[in-house]
Formats: structure tokens, C-alpha cells, sequence
């Protein structure tokens, strides 16, 4: 397991590191949250521990921009010696996946270990088989489905969409797709990339129609969307009407909008 861990404070971190180490994980540290998101850009990490109090921010600041810009799906916990309600509150409601105090190491390596496992029990890496919306992804055969229709890809084509789509909703950074489908880096005006993405959109028909898309992330990678199915019975709201002799218009509602209240209806 490779894990990144943000602390500007030795007296913290080293204990953390030789924590992580210690339990045989790789440990990448930074003093800065600038050199974290900075490698975000090119490495994936499959969990990251940021301190809760930082000279450039708060945990909760750094939890936010990492949910926001990077890592959807990645384990991120929260480690201080000290914390506040309030604190804990913030970091959680920025989305980190849990907080634990450096100074319990027996406990933070067992939060660690827990959320790696529940994370791994996601992941479709190590499975025969991809299910996703209305696509089945096949690594036996190298080929996709789309409602039961066979589609042949070559292996690249598969390898980038086995990618894709083993990570849903998280952005991946261009570095570490091409050093997953090509084995390197590529020079950095290649349009390999770009132009291989657009082939498997065409081929396996990746459209909003069809509940799958990739999106293209400026600067940073690509990322797998998948759209929600529309609630069985649901209509779009008929559209808004005009009031006679103006240009306003009347909000459109909805059936149930209609209905007064039973309290309501009793006083009129």
C-alpha cells in the first residue's frame, strides 16, 4: 500500500512514518499540502493521513481541496495530537473518512488497516469482471458488453477502459494512465493519450444515453462519470406559464405541490 502523509510538525510525523513503515507500507511525506496536491497530479496513493493543524491551512482545508480536485474513492483520515469538537466536525463534514489521534499508533494502524480492507472489498482490480451500469467489462476475453452486445477491443483499448472504469468517479492523473497501459511515461507532447481516450469513446459508444462518460480534467487526467437511471415515473415538470398580459412566468410544480395541507385545508 502506497500512503501519503502531510505533517509540517517532525515531532508528529516521525512517529507516524515509522508507524506506516513499520506495518510495511510505502511512505511518501510532505511538509507543504503545495507538494502534496502537486503529486496528486501524477501518482495515485491508496490513502492518504493529513495532520489536522498545518502552517499553509487546516486538515479540514486539505480534505476539501483533495475531495474536490483528486481522489473521490481514496481513504482519508485525519491524524492530530490535538482536536477540538468542532475540529473533528470540520474535517468530516470536508470528507475525510475518519480521525484518530498520532498519539493511540496502535489505533491509527488499525484504522489504517480497516479502511484499506473496506476499500479493497470495492475495488474490482483482482475480479473476472467489471459491472457498471449497462456495461460488463471482460478480462478473460478483452472485451466489453453494452446491454449484452459483444464489443471487441484491442488491448490497449481494454487496458485503459479496465482502468477506468476499476475507478469510477476519481480523477486519474495522465502520468499514471499512460504508465499503466503503455508501461512509461509519454513525452509530453504525445496526443497518444488524448487520441486513444477518444477511440474508446467511440467504441464502447461512452454518451450521457448510454449512462457512461469520460470526462476530460484540464491539467490534471481523465475521469470515469456515471449518471444516475431516472426515478421510474418521474417527468420532467411541464414547463412554466406565462401570466396573461406579462413576460412573467408561473413556477412549474409538481402533482403533489397541488395538495394543501390537511391543517391547512381544515381552516379554509
Amino acid at each position: 500500500m502506497k500512503v501519503a502523509l502531510l505533517d509540517a510538525n517532525p515531532a508528529t510525523s516521525d512517529p507516524v512514518a515509522q508507524l506506516v513503515t513499520g506495518a510495511g507500507f510505502a511512505c511518501h511525506r510532505y511538509e507543504e499540502r503545495a507538494g502534496l496536491m502537486r503529486d496528486l497530479r501524477d501518482h495515485v496513493f491508496d490513502m492518504i493521513l493529513v495532520a489536522g493543524d498545518l502552517p499553509d491551512g487546516s486538515g479540514a482545508e486539505v480534505v476539501r481541496m483533495i475531495r474536490c480536485t483528486f481522489a473521490f474513492q481514496t481513504p482519508v483520515i485525519v491524524v492530530s495530537s490535538r482536536a477540538s469538537h468542532q475540529e473533528i466536525m470540520e474535517a468530516f463534514a470536508a470528507g475525510a473518512d475518519d480521525y484518530c489521534s498520532a498519539l493511540r499508533p496502535a489505533e491509527l494502524l488499525a484504522r489504517m488497516v480497516s479502511h484499506c480492507r473496506r476499500h479493497d472489498s470495492t475495488r474490482t482490480t483482482r475480479q473476472r469482471l467489471i459491472h457498471l451500469g449497462d456495461y460488463v467489462l471482460n478480462i478473460d476475453r478483452y472485451t466489453a458488453s453494452l446491454r449484452g452486445k459483444d464489443i471487441r477491443l484491442t488491448p490497449k483499448e481494454f487496458g485503459l477502459a479496465w482502468l477506468l472504469f476499476s475507478s469510477p468517479s476519481q480523477v486519474l492523473p495522465r502520468n499514471h494512465i499512460e504508465t499503466m497501459v503503455w508501461g512509461h511515461v509519454l513525452p509530453a507532447m504525445s496526443r497518444a493519450l488524448a487520441a486513444l481516450i477518444a477511440r474508446l469513446r467511440r467504441v464502447l459508444e461512452l454518451r450521457p444515453v448510454n449512462g457512461v462518460t469520460i470526462a476530460s480534467i484540464h491539467a490534471l487526467g481523465y475521469r470515469l462519470d456515471v449518471q444516475e437511471a431516472p426515478r421510474a415515473g418521474w417527468h420532467p415538470p411541464e414547463p412554466a406559464a406565462r401570466i396573461a398580459g406579462t413576460g412573467m412566468r408561473l413556477p412549474a410544480l409538481l402533482p403533489e405541490e397541488y395538495v394543501f395541507p390537511a391543517d391547512l385545508r381544515a381552516s379554509r
